[in-house]
C-alpha cells in the first residue's frame, strides 16, 4: 500500500464525514447524464518554468463544472513525480495518464469551501515551498519532472491534468544544447487569373478596338502581377483582416526574429496590389521579413510534385527561376520546396539539380508513428540520382505543441504546452553528440494562435539547454545529418492529373512559339507564365472541381493568345512547267510587328518549294511573298503553307490546297520546237550545198581567177583554175593538162550560160 493511497483514504473519510454533517441530503458527487464525472482541471500557470534550488513552486489551475448539477466543495491537489525523465516516450506516457504510481503524496492543496454551480469555474493557487520540493541538487539531476493537479469533491477524484516542471540544480554546470528552428509558411489562397476565358482571334482590321467585328470574338484579358481577379482579391482581404490566417501568421513572425519564413513571392505582389488590409499586411510583412532568415517557395506555390510526376519539370523550373529572381526582403537562405504530401525521391532530385536549399516534408509524412516519440533530426540527407538533397523533417510532437497542443496532450493549455515543449527539448539535449537539431514547421493551412507561439518561444529563449536557431544554421548542419531514403514515386490523390499538367505545358509551349515572332518575347510571355502556373498552386488541392475548370479556362485563354498571324486562303494550283511561282499573302492582326518564316510543304517529292527569307509584317498589315516551285514529275499533291518562328515552331494555322503538276506539257512543246528548228537547219544546209555545185557559179569563179591581178584561189567544187604566166614553173602551178584536184582537165570549153 502506497503512502499516497493511505492519505487519500484518510482525507476522503474526513471530507465525507464533514459533508454528511452539513449536506446530508445532497449527493456526494455531481455526475453527467451518462454517469461520468464532469470536473475539468486546467493548469494555467507553472512558475517558475525552470525551477532552481531555493525557488517555491507555484501552480495556478482552473476547475470547470461541465455538468448540470452543483459540485460540492471542489478541491485542487498538486502531486509531483520526483524521478527524472530521460526518454521522450516516457514523457508521452506520463502525459497520457501513465506512471500514475510514481506520483508522490500531495504537496499542496486548495479548496473553495463552496459548491461550484453548473457551468461555473473557479481558480485555485497551489504553492509548494522550496524546502518541500525535494529535488536532488546534483549535476546530473537536471531535467523534467512530472506534476499533476487533481480536482476532487468530497474525497472523489473527478478530474486531473498533468504537466511538467523543469529542474535546474546549482551544480548543473555547462548545459548541453539542443537547437530548435521554427519555419513558418507564408502562402495565399488559390488564384483564378483568367477574367475572360472565351477564346478569341483578334480582328485583322487596321484599328481593332475592344469590340471586334461581327463574327470575331473579343480578345481575352489575362491578369498577371499587375492585376488580381475579384475572387482572389476578396480572399486576400479576408485572410488579412483581423483574425485572418495571414494576419495571425504575421503576428507570429513579429513575436521573435528567430522565427524563419518560407514565402510565396507572388502572394506579396498580389497583396500589395489589392490595397486595403491586404496592402497593409504586405507592408508589414516586408518590414518583418527584413529582420530574419527568409526562404522563397516556387512562384505561386506551385505543386512541384505534380509537375515531376507528369514529366513536365519545365513548369517547375519556371516557377523556381521566377522565385529566385523575386525581390523579397530578409536574409535569403535560398529557395525551398515544401511538399504538400509525402515526398518522394523523384521530387527530391530537383533540389541538387536546381541548387535549392532543401525539401520540407509535411509533419509526420516520413516518420513512423512509433518513431514520433523518439528523437527526430530536423535535417536529413536524401540520396537522389542528381546527388544528395537536404530534407527538412519537422518534429511531429514539437510542431504539434506549436500548432495544436490538444493533439499532443488532450486538454492542453498554453502553460502545459510550454512546459511540455521544455521537457521534450531537455530530453533531446541530454542525448549524446552530435547536438540534436529539431525543426518546427507547420503546414500551409495553419491558423496560428499568436499568443501561444509567443509564449512558447519566450519560454525556449529562457531555457539554458536549448537555443532558437535560424533556418540558415539548420541548413548548415546538413553535413552531419543522418541519411533518409525516400520511396521512388509517391502520388497523392489530390494532385493535379498528369494529363492536365501536360495541357498546361503544351499551352505554354504554343505561347512561347508565338511570342518568338514578336519584338519583345519576354514581355509577351510574362502574363502567360503567371496564368499557366495558377492551376498548379498547392492551394487548389482542396478544390479539385474548381481546379479542373481553371485548367480548361487557362488552356482556352492561352490558345487564344496565340492567334493573330495567318495566311490568306490559297486556291488550287496547276503547275505545267518545271519552274513556277506561288504568291502567298501573310497577314498580321497583332498590335506589334511580327517576324515569321513562310514554309510551303508539298506532301510528295514531285513538287518542291524553295525556302523563303524571314518576313517582317507590320502591325495590322499584310505582305505578299513569292515562293518558287520546282516540278519534277506529273502528279497531284496536297500542299501545306504555314508560318513559323525563327526556331521553326508553328505560329499559325496551316493553309491547304491542291496542286496538279504536269511539267511534261512544257517539255513536249520544247521538243517540237527543237525538231522544227533542226529540220529548218538541215534544209538550209542542203539548199546551200546545192547552190554551191552549179555550173554557172563555177564559170564565174574561173573567169575571176584568170585575171592578171586576181589572187590565187582554190577552185570551187566542180570548177578549174588556169595558171598565170608569171606562175609558170612555180611549185604551186599545176601541170599542163591536169586539174587542181589531180584529175585530167576537160579540154572542152565551158558551156555557155543559159
Amino acid at each position: 500500500m502506497t503512502r499516497r493511497g493511505t492519505w487519500r483514504r484518510a482525507a476522503g473519510a474526513v471530507l465525507a464525514l464533514a459533508a454528511g454533517l452539513t449536506l446530508a441530503a445532497a449527493p456526494a458527487v455531481a455526475e453527467t447524464d451518462d454517469g461520468q464525472p464532469g470536473l475539468t482541471v486546467e493548469i494555467t500557470n507553472v512558475a517558475p518554468a525552470v525551477l532552481q534550488p531555493g525557488d517555491d513552486l507555484n501552480v495556478d489551475a482552473t476547475l470547470h463544472n461541465d455538468t448540470d448539477r452543483p459540485i460540492d466543495d471542489p478541491t485542487a491537489t498538486l502531486l509531483i513525480r520526483r524521478f527524472n525523465f530521460t526518454q521522450r516516450a516516457d514523457l508521452a506516457t506520463f502525459a497520457a495518464g501513465g506512471h500514475d504510481d510514481q506520483l508522490d503524496a500531495p504537496t499542496a492543496q486548495a479548496g473553495t469551501g463552496q459548491p461550484l454551480a453548473p457551468g461555473a469555474s473557479v481558480s485555485v493557487h497551489l504553492t509548494v515551498p522550496a524546502a518541500q520540493v525535494g529535488f536532488i541538487d546534483t549535476q546530473d539531476a537536471w531535467g523534467p519532472r512530472g506534476i499533476a493537479v487533481e480536482g476532487s469533491s468530497l474525497g472523489s477524484v473527478l478530474g486531473i491534468q498533468r504537466s511538467f516542471v523543469l529542474w535546474l540544480p546549482t551544480q548543473a554546470g555547462p548545459m548541453p544544447q539542443a537547437s530548435l528552428s521554427v519555419l513558418v509558411p507564408v502562402t495565399g489562397p488559390p488564384t483564378t487569373p483568367v477574367t475572360s476565358p472565351a477564346a478569341a482571334v483578334p480582328s485583322p482590321t487596321a484599328n481593332p478596338g475592344p469590340t471586334a467585328t461581327a463574327g470575331t470574338p473579343v480578345t481575352p484579358t489575362i491578369t498577371g502581377d499587375e492585376g488580381v481577379d475579384p475572387a482572389t482579391a476578396d480572399a486576400l482581404r479576408a485572410l488579412t483582416a483581423p483574425g485572418g490566417r495571414l494576419t495571425s501568421t504575421l503576428a507570429v513572425l513579429e513575436s521573435d526574429p528567430g522565427i524563419g519564413a518560407a514565402v510565396d513571392p507572388r502572394l506579396l505582389a498580389q497583396a500589395a496590389t489589392v490595397g486595403g488590409t491586404a496592402k497593409a499586411w504586405a507592408e508589414g510583412v516586408d518590414a518583418t521579413l527584413a529582420l530574419r532568415d527568409v526562404a522563397t517557395l516556387p512562384w505561386a506555390d506551385v505543386d512541384v510534385a505534380a509537375t515531376v510526376h507528369a514529366q513536365e519539370t519545365g513548369l517547375a523550373d519556371l516557377a523556381i527561376e521566377r522565385s529566385k529572381s523575386a525581390d523579397v526582403p530578409g536574409g535569403h537562405v535560398g529557395t525551398l520546396l515544401w511538399a504538400p504530401s509525402k515526398p518522394d525521391a523523384r521530387t527530391a532530385a530537383l533540389v541538387p539539380r536546381k541548387a535549392l536549399a532543401g525539401l520540407v516534408a509535411p509533419v509526420g509524412s516520413v516518420t513512423s508513428a512509433a518513431a514520433q516519440k523518439q528523437a527526430i533530426s530536423g535535417v536529413q540527407t536524401v540520396p537522389t540520382g542528381n546527388g544528395d538533397a537536404r530534407l527538412l523533417n519537422p518534429d511531429p510532437v514539437l510542431t504539434g505543441l506549436f500548432t495544436d497542443p490538444a493533439t499532443i496532450e488532450p486538454g492542453a493549455t498554453t502553460a502545459t504546452a510550454s512546459q511540455r515543449l521544455l521537457a521534450e527539448l531537455a530530453v533531446l539535449a541530454r542525448r549524446d553528440s552530435p547536438a540534436p537539431v529539431a525543426l518546427v514547421a507547420p503546414g500551409r493551412g495553419w491558423q496560428p494562435d499568436a499568443a501561444l507561439v509567443a509564449s512558447e518561444v519566450a519560454t525556449v529563449r529562457d531555457a539554458p539547454w536549448v537555443s532558437l536557431t535560424p533556418i540558415s544554421a539548420l541548413l548548415n548542419n546538413a553535413g552531419d545529418a543522418p541519411e533518409r531514403k525516400l520511396a521512388s514515386t509517391v502520388v497523392a490523390d489530390s494532385e493535379l492529373a498528369p494529363r492536365d499538367v501536360e495541357r498546361l505545358a503544351d499551352a505554354r509551349e504554343r505561347a512561347r512559339a508565338f511570342a518568338g515572332v514578336t519584338s519583345n518575347p519576354d514581355t509577351s510571355m510574362r502574363d502567360v507564365d503567371d496564368v499557366v502556373l495558377a492551376p498548379l498552386a498547392v492551394a487548389w488541392r482542396a478544390d479539385p472541381a474548381g481546379r479542373a475548370a481553371l485548367v480548361d479556362a487557362v488552356d482556352e485563354t492561352v490558345t487564344a493568345r496565340t492567334s493573330g498571324l495567318s495566311i490568306a486562303p490559297l486556291s488550287d494550283l496547276n503547275v505545267i512547267s518545271a519552274r513556277s511561282e506561288l504568291r502567298v499573302t501573310v497577314r498580321n492582326a497583332l498590335a506589334v510587328p511580327a517576324t515569321v518564316h513562310l514554309v510551303v510543304s508539298p506532301r510528295k517529292a514531285c513538287l518542291q518549294a524553295d525556302q523563303t527569307d524571314p518576313l517582317t509584317v507590320d502591325a495590322h498589315d499584310e505582305k505578299n511573298v513569292v515562293v518558287v516551285l520546282h516540278a519534277t514529275a506529273n502528279c497531284e499533291v496536297t500542299v501545306l503553307a504555314g508560318l513559323t518562328n525563327p526556331a521553326g515552331q508553328v505560329v499559325s494555322a496551316p493553309v491547304q490546297f491542291q496542286a496538279r503538276v504536269a511539267p511534261t506539257i512544257e517539255s513536249v512543246g520544247t521538243i517540237v520546237v527543237g525538231v522544227l528548228l533542226a529540220i529548218g537547219l538541215v534544209l538550209g544546209i542542203v539548199r546551200t550545198v546545192r547552190r554551191g555545185q552549179s555550173a554557172r557559179r563555177g564559170a564565174r569563179l574561173q573567169a575571176e581567177a584568170t585575171r592578171d591581178d586576181a589572187p590565187l584561189a582554190l577552185a570551187p567544187l566542180g570548177g578549174v583554175t588556169e595558171p598565170r604566166p608569171e606562175d609558170e614553173g612555180s611549185p604551186r602551178t599545176p601541170a599542163a593538162g591536169t586539174s587542181t584536184a589531180g584529175m585530167p582537165a576537160d579540154p572542152s570549153p565551158p558551156e555557155a550560160p543559159r
